[in-house]
């Protein structure tokens, strides 16, 4: 009610009756606008079209266009449009953090610590037109995919090169958003990595997409790893046959 009385005080009405932002979105929890998660760049799985993972296997969890929950340390972005007057003039809305102390929003947005946080959509004068929250949580594992499955284990032809990729994922199972910087590594000449989408013969490292390929080289066996501060999961990669 607070909210509501200090909008009218300032002689600002909030009208939804035609902009069709209800058939997109998340509506926010004051029912005035709907709130859109936007992906930061091309690492965030909830907007990847990829050959490792298949997007239909995929749970993100029950929580409209919105993963049920980001990593924290990730990169995501959320906008939000709704019909906001002052007067005649229609205002612009932004997205901040209440919690500006524990989440960054110089460009993107990151949660720096677990929790529930609320995410305002604002005027330019500061007023909270609606809100909504979202969770974010320490990833439990990490689950490593390539030709649209879950990977155990991985194989690869010499000469030949196999996408695979990682997904963060929660306590429940369900995969989390966000974009996180990944390293990438191989214990062995056997095999190379190469930033997914990049021409050229790969290396020993790559680092930030959480996409790869792994080139074969020679016959033999590697151990893949990937890893994000202290997280970390390896995988043994066989290379077999001739070019």
């Amino acid at each position: 009610m607070l909210r509501i009385l200090r909008l009218a005080s300032l002689g600002l009405v909030l009208t939804s009756g035609c902009s069709g932002w209800g058939t997109d979105g998340t509506p926010g929890e004051l029912g005035k606008g709907a709130f859109t998660y936007a992906c930061s760049g091309d690492g965030d799985p909830v907007c990847r079209s990829s050959t490792a993972f298949d997007a239909w296997a995929v749970d993100f969890g029950p929580k409209g266009d919105f993963p049920a929950a980001v990593a924290t340390g990730a990169h995501f972005g959320i906008s939000y449009y709704g019909d906001v007057y002052q007067g005649l003039e229609r205002l612009t809305l932004s997205v901040r953090p209440a919690a500006e102390d524990l989440v960054t929003a110089k460009g993107n947005l990151l949660v720096k610590q677990p929790g529930a946080y609320a995410f305002l959509a604002r005027t330019t004068t500061g007023v909270t037109a609606d809100f909504m929250h979202l969770e974010a949580v320490q990833p439990h594992a990490l689950e490593i995919w390539s030709r649209g499955m879950r990977a155990a284990s991985l194989s690869v032809g010499v000469g030949w090169s196999v996408d695979v990729g990682v997904l963060a994922i929660a306590a429940d199972g369900t995969v989390l958003g966000g974009a996180l910087d990944w390293s990438w590594s191989v214990d062995a000449p056997t095999v190379r990595v190469q930033s997914h989408g990049i021409v050229g013969s790969g290396s020993s490292s790559a680092a930030g997409d959480d996409e790869i390929s792994i080139i074969g080289v020679s016959g033999g066996k590697a151990v893949l790893t990937v890893s994000n501060g202290a997280m970390s999961r390896t995988i043994n990669v066989t290379i077999a046959g001739a070019p």
